[in-house]
């Protein structure tokens, strides 16, 4: 879902998927080029619709259990970009303003 702001743009993913094999989200389409090309696609469009100041996608990766869930965050603007360490493979982190963010959030559904 990807939702206008007055000053940014909000991504929300949710992956049905365990969070130990985070790569996995390359087996879906649009994912299949690693979130880097991804959200390069998601920048370059809304650059061009004119629109675009600055992107944050919160990727929610969900546990079929509910009980061990996390959620991992990117950021771009026109400048620099911030991908997850957990989605970002080999020389996908190369290149200027370009950085691995290394945190995430573990939380679950079950009360």
């Amino acid at each position: 879902m990807l939702i206008a702001t007055t000053d940014m743009h909000v991504y929300v993913i949710v992956v049905p998927n365990r969070h130990e094999h985070p790569q996995l989200i390359r087996r879906y389409a649009p994912f299949s080029n690693g979130w880097r090309q991804h959200c390069e696609r998601i920048r370059a469009y809304l650059v061009a619709s004119g629109e675009f100041s600055r992107l944050v996608a919160y990727l929610f990766f969900l546990d079929p259990g509910a009980n061990d869930c996390l959620l991992l965050v990117s950021y771009a603007d026109d400048h620099s970009m911030l991908l997850p360490s957990g989605l970002v493979k080999g020389g996908e982190a190369i290149g200027t303003g370009v950085d691995v963010l290394d945190t995430y959030h573990k939380f679950s559904l079950s009360a």
